[in-house]
């Protein structure tokens, strides 16, 4: 492996700045989530309350600010070179790389001495940024970016904690601080119970564990005390809505998020956590080669598993797979922590997901840490015949892709290329690409660079470099190359703008009725408007400028002029501008 070195830290170096920093500048907030979390940002730029975020003077207790705090701190530090929603994205790169940084860290803690190559913990970052589902996400302004690092964190802490106990509590309590702080209870509530999980396990049950455990107990309390109780002292009522409505109240009721199927999280594996959970199962299968009856074993609970999904309690439907994964880690816990500690990381978090009422693949991100741990320990005893088949199944599908791609920005910018170029046209009317050498530049280079990739002689780790590289390739041509159009459809700026012009040159203030928190941020950036919500409980609002989706404009009473309506291009969603000719003029709820 020694000729292969120079060439392989090349490639991984170039892998990894185009797969963290690509996509982080260029594109306006897009909906539902980033709108409003740049909205939450805007008010500490504007130096609104730290204690309470809120969405232009609304507040917005869903989760706790300390992310959007330092986004505001990003922000303010690359303006003017940057606009204020480029720099707060940069606070993504700022998590993802420290992220990296800490699973390769895990993976030296828990495996480097059983490897005789020196880069080995650089394969398990590799095969992360593999996965399919990590890296749109990844790249939004959005919370679930820090509580990643949160769970990395305390990951790395757990593979620590036998060396250095000190500095193992305070990562832990770090870790779980760092996610409570971005998300809220769901960080502190998976990450005790993964590590009380751990006691099952002779080794774990001894006073040094307990004595860990306790240390970064303490070191978590500043970062799950303080706010919570400023909070509390501020405002009550506002502390109550945050700690039960949109923590427990979220896990139990749907009301507060989209609905979790049957089987949500394990349809959602299938391609989110491709390829490192094929990987990552036949590792586990490896592993089980000393069961009795092993074949029999995992039919009976993958029977178990379907017929839990097809009954009424679907939401029951991990049960027996994390009992699986529980029972493989307990009699097989002589490996040691390089074997128990990814197993309960991954089965005690997948169990607390699919027991909530609600579900979304970006709360599978967490997951994808310890899969690529059991990934990488995939190749102390792979299948050659497997390796190659991927390597050769990723060479083509992300060939064809990026070919694919290339054909669309062609499309885009010869509007008459035979059946794209209408398509597209057709898509988003209007949009009129301008050409970046930079940008080309960028895309193209990224793209030959691929060719290189694939002229590599076959080794043993050639199929995660086929794989990260071929998912870099892809999203650089995507949030590079075709960003222009992109983000012409995914914008509400030019929507916005377009309203402002026919907006009067005096008026009040804009209500608005039945729009989610999203439209509020975004014309309070592009407009400079707060808007103010009208409901049933708030009739007596008395601004004369209106905003709604243009279906409940069968509500407005007569009174209301229609001044302006719009949409993005090519969204058939439209919205209507109304303004009050009557004072007596209102909403018929």
């Amino acid at each position: 492996y020694k000729h292969q070195k120079p060439v392989f830290f090349i490639i991984f170096t170039i892998t990894c700045l185009l797969w963290v920093f690509s996509g982080l500048v260029g594109h306006e907030p897009w909906k539902p989530d980033e709108a409003y979390s740049f909205g939450m940002v805007l008010h500490f730029i504007n130096g609104g309350n730290w204690v309470i975020p809120k969405i232009a003077d609304v507040p917005f207790m869903e989760k706790p600010p300390f992310f959007y705090i330092l986004a505001s701190f990003f922000a303010q530090l690359f303006h003017p070179w940057l606009e204020y929603h480029d720099g707060a994205r940069l606070t993504n790169g700022f998590f993802l790389l420290l992220t990296l940084f800490l699973l390769a860290s895990t993976y030296k803690e828990f495996y480097l001495k059983k490897w005789s190559h020196s880069y080995t913990p650089y394969i398990t970052i590799l095969l992360f940024i593999s996965c399919f589902g990590l890296v749109y996400r990844v790249h939004l302004l959005i919370t679930d970016v820090a509580l990643l690092t949160g769970f990395s964190l305390s990951l790395y802490a757990l593979s620590l904690f036998r060396k250095k106990i000190v500095l193992a509590s305070f990562i832990l309590g770090t870790g779980v601080g760092l996610g409570f702080m971005s998300k809220g209870i769901l960080a502190p509530g998976i990450i005790g119970s993964i590590c009380l999980s751990l006691l099952l396990h002779q080794s774990f049950r001894n006073q040094r564990y307990v004595k860990f455990l306790f240390l970064a107990l303490l070191w978590s309390m500043p970062w799950l005390l303080i706010w919570p109780a400023e909070l509390y002292n501020q405002s009550e009522k506002l502390f109550w809505l945050w700690f039960w409505d949109n923590n427990f109240a979220r896990f139990f009721s749907t009301n507060l998020g989209p609905q979790a199927d049957q089987g949500y999280y394990y349809k959602t594996l299938l391609w989110y956590a491709f390829p490192v959970l094929p990987l990552s199962l036949i590792y586990l299968w490896q592993s089980a080669e000393n069961f009795v009856h092993r074949n029999l074993f995992f039919i009976v609970i993958i029977l178990f598993n379907f017929l839990i999904i097809i009954s009424g309690y679907h939401r029951f439907y991990a049960l027996p797979s994390v009992f699986v994964l529980l029972f493989m880690a307990y009699r097989l816990q002589d490996k040691g922590d390089h074997y128990i500690i990814p197993i309960h990381f991954f089965a005690v978090t997948l169990l607390i997901l699919s027991l909530s009422a609600t579900a979304r693949e970006l709360y599978a991100l967490p997951l994808l840490l310890p899969l690529a741990l059991m990934a990488s320990s995939y190749f102390e005893n792979n299948w050659r015949l497997f390796d190659q088949w991927l390597n050769k199944a990723g060479i083509l599908i992300f060939s064809a892709l990026i070919l694919f791609f290339w054909l669309l920005w062609i499309a885009i910018i010869w509007p008459d290329f035979p059946y794209l170029g209408a398509y597209l046209q057709h898509k988003q009317p209007g949009f009129i690409y301008e050409f970046s050498y930079l940008s080309f530049g960028i895309a193209f280079s990224s793209s030959l660079f691929w060719l290189f990739i694939i002229r590599l002689n076959y080794f043993t780790f050639k199929p995660v470099i086929v794989f990260s590289y071929g998912i870099t390739a892809i999203w650089c041509l995507l949030s590079i190359l075709l960003l222009p159009y992109l983000d012409f459809g995914m914008s509400y700026k030019g929507m916005l703008q377009s309203m402002q012009q026919k907006m009067p040159s005096h008026y009040n203030c804009i209500s608005s009725y039945r729009l989610v928190e999203a439209y509020p941020s975004l014309v309070h950036y592009y407009i400079g408007e707060k808007m103010h919500a009208l409901t049933a409980q708030n009739k007596k609002n008395n601004c004369n400028l209106l905003l709604i989706d243009k279906n409940d404009s069968t509500l407005l009473s007569p009174g209301w002029e229609e001044i302006w309506s719009g949409s993005r291009p090519g969204d058939k969603h439209l919205f209507a501008l109304y303004r009050k000719e009557k004072p007596d003029a209102c909403l018929k709820f």
